[in-house]
């Protein structure tokens, strides 16, 4: 019996381990996928690196604490980054006029920019 139940964990040990590196490659083709949006949508333009007077900058926002120009603060979760480029004026940032157009992508487009913004940093 103890012979069987390694057999057994064995057939499954490899299935699984395939599945994690699919997943991985997966995140990694998202976040890349993403970066191209990011630049074939424009953003970039207005979302600079650095300090913008246009738009914020996206670099170190994911998790962090955003001031919105109605004085409230929220916590650049996937939710709130989703939000933000599905409904852009629902939430201004503190010191920016809220210029950003709507822009029709796909839930897959979103998931794939939000994948690339999360890993600025």
């Amino acid at each position: 019996m103890a012979g069987e139940s390694v057999k057994v964990r064995r057939r499954w040990i490899v299935p699984i381990l395939a599945l994690m590196h699919v997943g991985a490659a997966d995140a990694i083709g998202e976040e890349a996928q993403g970066a191209a949006l990011f630049k074939s949508e424009h953003c970039a333009d207005c979302h600079k690196d650095t300090s913008s007077r246009i738009a914020p900058t996206l670099v170190g926002l994911y998790t962090s604490r955003v001031l919105l120009s109605d004085g409230t603060t929220v916590t650049a979760d996937e939710t709130y980054i989703r939000e933000s480029i599905k409904s852009p004026k629902a939430k201004i940032v503190s010191g920016y006029k809220g210029i950003m157009p709507v822009v029709q992508l796909t839930d897959d487009q979103i998931d794939a920019l939000v994948a690339y913004i999360k890993t600025l940093k």
